[in-house]
């Protein structure tokens, strides 16, 4: 065996996906031609599959579309028909749209946004009790840093960091953010799924289970979604004991509520009670078909 192992990888391309994505109508002889200008051996396996070599040195080549670029560009793109839609007008993407609506909500009841990295420590993680699986947690193959080892599965985590960075400062503190996170999902291409979420902390020596759960409430009527929403105990290790809820749209379960435990408050170096939530806004973006 030698190493380093420079022998092409095998990828299967599906022509009419090809065809779909730079709106042409090629062969599978005419693909391949293209393939080889641009140093990509191929054959047809099929009259709708090419088997695809890819030298070792193409690490840029992740994904069956990052092949269709490779045709197009040995097709030339000068030789591509140019279509400009006249009609329509740009606007705000649905989810864009939703998550600045949520701002204004929690900026008018005097909440402070904060802005966060989508990379976190998996060490912040197990200081949250988030106690994931280890095949469910998206860890970064080589990390810069291990304070960005981790892709985020929960805005709670990064909350609770801007508090600790800032817990000298006068209290009491109202935060939120409206972020991405990234969970686990095998039943996506990427194994993964991207999911837009709004999280909140109080922390304060008042910070309880009744004053997160006003500032929800009246997020979720200003929201206009309060009727459908309800609230089922739940033990979680992050919060609490009796002192937590999960949080329900109709039958689907979209988030959590709660105070903080005391173990994840000591694991923070935090010194005040603190509660928060967090809330899937996924369901209540409306994408246009």
């Amino acid at each position: 065996k030698f190493t380093p192992d420079l022998s092409p990888n095998l990828w299967k391309a599906r022509v009419d996906y090809i065809n779909s994505y730079i709106g042409l109508n090629l062969s599978a002889k005419e693909m391949i031609a293209c393939l080889r200008k641009m140093r990509l051996d191929a054959t047809i396996l099929d009259k709708n599959t090419l088997e695809i070599q890819v030298p070792a040195y193409r690490d840029d080549i992740m994904h069956e579309v990052d092949l269709v670029e490779e045709v197009a560009m040995g097709y030339g793109y000068q030789n591509l028909t140019l279509k400009v839609n006249m009609e329509g007008f740009g606007k705000y993407h649905p989810i864009l749209q939703t998550a600045q609506k949520v701002r204004e909500i929690m900026i008018g009841m005097g909440c402070m946004e904060m802005v966060n990295n989508i990379l976190n420590s998996n060490n912040d993680n197990t200081r949250f009790l988030l106690n994931m699986k280890k095949s469910e947690t998206i860890i970064l193959a080589n990390p810069v840093s291990s304070e960005y080892d981790t892709v985020r599965q929960s805005l709670l985590v990064s909350l609770m960091k801007n508090v600790q960075f800032n817990r000298s400062e006068e209290k009491p503190f109202h935060l939120f953010e409206v972020g991405d996170v990234i969970l686990f999902d095998k039943s996506h291409l990427t194994q993964s799924r991207q999911e837009l979420h709004l999280g909140a902390v109080t922390h304060s020596d008042v910070s309880d289970y009744s004053e997160i759960k006003g500032i929800l409430d009246h997020f979720l009527r200003t929201f206009g979604i309060m009727q459908d929403i309800s609230f089922k105990p739940v033990e979680n290790p992050s919060y609490i004991p009796g002192r937590a809820a999960e949080i329900y749209y109709k039958e689907t379960k979209i988030g959590s509520v709660g105070e903080i435990h005391p173990e994840v408050i000591l694991n923070f170096g935090l010194d005040y009670p603190t509660a928060g939530f967090e809330v899937n806004l996924m369901p209540f973006i409306q994408f246009e078909e």
